[in-house]
């Protein structure tokens, strides 16, 4: 398990820096769980639900969340989307949030 842990770290700082990069929101922290320390790392990836897919298909992730991260807008995927429409119709110049995918591993 120690080293898919650090091949899955080693491999989750190279999304994080092309995600840095682009200007996408990221995270990474270790959390305290009932089964001890857990690590994880919170990836923008496009759409949430490919990436979650993926991501739990991981050897060593325990835990994949899809959410939202780094908006100006507050409210539940509803809000955001009808957020996102006023944005395309350029009546709208707050931020909108990024989809986002929290892996716990």
């Amino acid at each position: 398990m120690t080293s898919m842990r650090g091949l899955l770290l080693f491999w989750a700082v190279g999304v994080l820096s092309i995600a840095c990069s682009a200007g996408m929101p990221t995270a990474a922290h270790q959390v305290a769980g009932a089964a001890g320390r857990a690590d994880y790392i919170v990836l923008g990836m496009g759409c949430v639900w490919g990436a979650e897919k993926r991501m739990a298909a991981l050897p060593g992730v325990l835990d994949v969340e899809a959410g939202y991260a780094n908006g100006e807008v507050v409210g539940r995927y509803e809000v955001i989307l009808a957020h996102e429409r006023l944005l395309r119709a350029g009546r709208s110049h707050k931020r909108n949030h990024a989809e986002v995918v929290k892996v716990s591993f």
